[in-house]
């Protein structure tokens, strides 16, 4: 099985990027999760189904950025937490059209506090949200939060 394909950035404080237009199956590569997934990447390069560039007037759109737990690491594009986030809202049939945006990318962590100036001019949103799980670093530091209660081991996914 095959590990998740990067490019190299053009932003030199990100170092890489998601592979565009690239689909693949995935088992978790050195974690070995239970099933295998279909992780599919988008023309603009990010983990989630092709939206506009331009939203349209009765949508609301919330970008998230963040690192694996927020790209979906383990599940389906569809079972993410921003994928679920998208479709409860649109269940509320409230006549606004939600997108919600996964800008999440495997070992991102910290790397998510120099995105928001990135994505700020790519897409426009009206809620920008930045999802981080704890062994991601804390914002101050590019140091692991390391929580010393903690049952799971730094670095695991499940």
């Amino acid at each position: 099985m095959a590990s998740v394909s990067y490019n190299p950035s053009n932003n030199f404080k990100l170092r890489f990027e998601l592979k565009p237009n690239y689909t693949i199956k995935f088992d978790g590569y050195n974690v070995r999760l239970p099933k295998i997934t279909t992780i599919s990447i988008n023309s603009d390069g990010f983990r989630d189904k092709e939206y506009p560039l331009e939203k349209s007037k009765n949508t609301f759109r919330i970008i998230i950025l963040g690192d694996s737990v927020t790209s979906g690491f383990g599940v389906e594009n569809n079972e993410s937490y921003p994928e679920i986030l998208e479709a409860r809202l649109n269940a509320l049939n409230n006549g606004i059209n939600y997108e919600v945006l996964n800008f999440g990318v495997w070992g991102y962590g910290t790397t998510v506090r120099l995105l928001i100036a990135v994505v700020d001019k790519a897409f426009p949103h009206q809620l920008l949200l930045a999802g981080l799980h704890l062994s991601s670093g804390s914002p101050a530091s590019p140091e692991p939060y390391k929580c010393p209660s903690s049952p799971t081991p730094r670095g695991s996914h499940l």
